[in-house]
């Protein structure tokens, strides 16, 4: 096997590590459940059943008991109509322990006449807040035309105490005021939410008390969402006159105890110092990680000021890029992006982008063959780059509302229609690699979305026939030249296989501990082409070695691996199926962008993330990043413990 075989054969299973790596520790942790003291295992030291051991402070002895203070039913009824034997039913669960609760347990409302005979029963599933009172609300009880003088509550299952977030202060009730008291009564608050995080289906229970401090009606109401430092109006309305005078007013927020344990996400500590909203939803680790890629491109271009004339200028000029680029990364970051559901918004984005895209074959400059860019003065901008970023957003609007309907193949076609049309758009510029990657976008889309094996290997079978017909008459002489080249890499050094070759020499000369920042002779003395954009990544390793590549993969591992996070906890199918579009752009263009450095795939001029010169892909990448942290504020909690009993308000 010759020395360059070898070579390749290394690199080939490093890449195959680094896939491994960054797409198997999300999948871990996806599917991976840590031992705990709530698991229902003896599997951590536990002298019991989880307790003892790392449990003791769960154990329910070692706490303060909790009560359940009072329960009773409300009759419901119509103005002017005798009640139909309808109830709804309250219970006031006080838990005194601070940094404990019940994440989920069972329990009974057991409904009595006056003679104690059982008229209605209702069982369901709730929760216990830590340090306050909880309210459990069951309405719509039927008892048919029977008078309840008794309510029973108890939990019909064993409590399981865990270490929870205090929640009592998150949500705080104000301005409590009720009206028409004599008609149909209004009882309104006004609810703040306190904490960084923004709440979706926020429940609340309101419970009347007359002068003697006995309750004598009850209701529950919900909150579509309520967003971090937010101040939004609760409303309560009952369809009767009340027949007490009003004494006291309840109005208990009923918000879970693992409702602020986010995904990657910082936890609210009641009583201490509150990040800002702002701050709060910012992952630090994936703007940390790209930035340190960004800033590793521009130590490598300040290598070059002292060789190529316009090393110095590349130096400069990315340094504004730079800093524009991290300016709209936190000015994309503000807004949660609501309006991106919305068709209106998403068709004029993609034909925005088909206009620009359309007109550069007009307006756009010529640069070494291609004309994909406008030049602006002193800068140039490639529309190419947010059209990808436009793409994800289209497509994830498209599958969001078609994640069922893709088993039709109708709309893997259609969906590959509009991804086709840019992409040719793009490919006709001609700029391949741009184009290799929006077609992998769709693909990764797609896959994600849930296709079928039939219809991929469909479409693995017309990608087929495609490329053949690309090969035969869409592809360039020189395009042709470069993918015979890869396949053979050593027969035009000199020509074709220049480009490949000086590559892979500037990247073995590493070895691996590099030959020192500014030390790199292949692109210093311009045997390397493109050193600044497309060939960066062997800029970079001649210079850092074996060594420096292992620290750039890792950057980037944290990168992908916090964006694949985002995707499998987002709020909804959009937002999941947006950040699996954007680990799918970063990714592929990563990969091509370093394969065809190493020799393992063709020369196709792409751009490394976040590290080669430019403003335009830079811009759009941490744009992109930017628009993850704004839906990272909706990012899917832990499930709360499920009720199976439906619950109507009285309205």
């Amino acid at each position: 096997m010759s020395w360059a075989a070898k070579r390749r054969a290394a690199y080939l299973l490093g890449v195959f590590l680094f896939f491994v790596v960054v797409l198997g520790i999300p999948f871990a942790i996806w599917i991976y459940q840590a031992p705990s003291c709530f698991d229902g295992k003896q599997n951590q030291d536990e002298t019991a059943l989880d307790k003892g051991g790392p449990c003791q402070l769960l154990d329910e002895k070692k706490l303060t008991p909790h009560s359940i203070l009072w329960s009773r039913s409300f009759q419901v009824r119509a103005l002017g109509q005798a009640s139909d034997g309808t109830y709804n039913s309250v219970a006031y669960i006080e838990n005194p322990n601070e940094g404990a609760g019940v994440r989920g347990v069972e329990y009974r409302f057991g409904l009595y006449d006056e003679r104690n005979v059982l008229v209605a029963e209702r069982f369901g599933t709730t929760f216990i807040m830590p340090s306050g009172i909880t309210p459990v609300f069951l309405g719509a009880i039927s008892t048919g035309n029977r008078t309840v003088v008794r309510t029973y509550f108890e939990f019909t299952e064993p409590l399981v105490w865990e270490h929870v977030n205090k929640t009592v202060d998150v949500l705080k009730v104000s301005n409590k005021n009720i009206t028409n008291t004599s008609g149909t009564p209004r009882l309104s608050a006004l609810v703040k939410n306190e904490s960084v995080a923004t709440f979706t289906k926020p429940s609340f229970v309101a419970v009347v008390f007359d002068t003697a401090g006995n309750a004598f009606a009850a209701s529950e109401t919900l909150l579509a969402r309520i967003e971090a430092g937010k101040e939004q109006e609760i409303v309560f309305t009952w369809p009767a006159a009340f027949s007490y005078a009003v004494g006291r007013l309840d109005v208990l927020p009923l918000l879970p105890p693992d409702a602020l344990l986010y995904f990657y996400m910082p936890r609210y500590a009641g009583g201490g110092t509150r990040l800002s909203t702002y701050i709060a939803h910012i992952d630090w680790y994936v703007f940390a990680a790209a930035l340190a890629i960004t800033l590793l491109g521009l130590v490598t271009m300040r290598s070059f000021a002292e060789g190529p004339p316009a090393g110095g200028a590349f130096f400069e000029k990315q340094i504004i890029w730079i800093v524009l680029a991290i300016s709209i990364f936190f000015a994309t970051s503000i807004p949660e992006y609501q309006f991106l559901r919305r068709t209106q918004v998403i068709v004029a984005l993609y034909m925005g982008i088909v206009f620009l895209l359309g007109l550069i074959f007009f307006l756009g400059s010529i640069v070494k063959g291609a004309q994909s860019r406008f030049a602006l003065g002193f800068f140039a901008i490639q529309p190419s780059d947010p059209a990808k970023l436009i793409l994800i957003a289209f497509l994830s609007k498209y599958f969001a509302r078609r994640h069922i309907e893709i088993a039709h193949i109708r709309h893997i076609l259609v969906s590959g229609a509009y991804a086709l049309f840019l992409c040719g758009l793009i490919f006709f510029q001609p700029d391949l690699g741009s184009a290799v990657i929006t077609a992998s976008i769709w693909l990764g889309l797609v896959l994600v979305a849930g296709i079928s094996w039939k219809h991929l290997a469909t479409l693995f079978i017309t990608a087929a026939l495609l490329a053949g017909g690309l090969w035969q008459y869409g592809l360039h002489d020189y395009q042709k030249q470069r993918i015979l080249t890869f396949l053979h890499p050593l027969t035009d050094i000199q020509g074709a296989g220049y480009n490949a070759y000086q590559s892979t020499v500037a990247v073995g000369s590493g070895e691996i501990f590099g030959k020192g920042i500014g030390y790199g002779t292949q692109s210093k003395l311009q045997f390397l082409p493109e050193y600044e954009t497309d060939f960066i990544f062997a800029a970079y390793a001649e210079e850092w070695g074996f060594v420096g590549v292992l620290i750039l993969f890792g950057l980037f591992g944290v990168v992908m691996v916090r964006i694949l996070g985002l995707a499998l906890h987002g709020s909804d199918n959009f937002d999941s199926l947006f950040a699996a579009g954007v680990a799918v752009y970063f990714l592929s263009q990563f990969v091509i962008h370093v394969g065809m450095n190493v020799g393992l795939l063709p020369i196709t001029g792409t751009t490394i993330p976040f590290m080669s010169y430019g403003g335009s892909h830079l811009l759009t990448e941490f744009a992109a990043l930017g628009i993850l942290m704004g839906m990272r504020r909706r990012i899917r909690p832990i499930p709360a413990a499920r009720d199976e009993t439906e619950i109507i308000a009285v309205v």
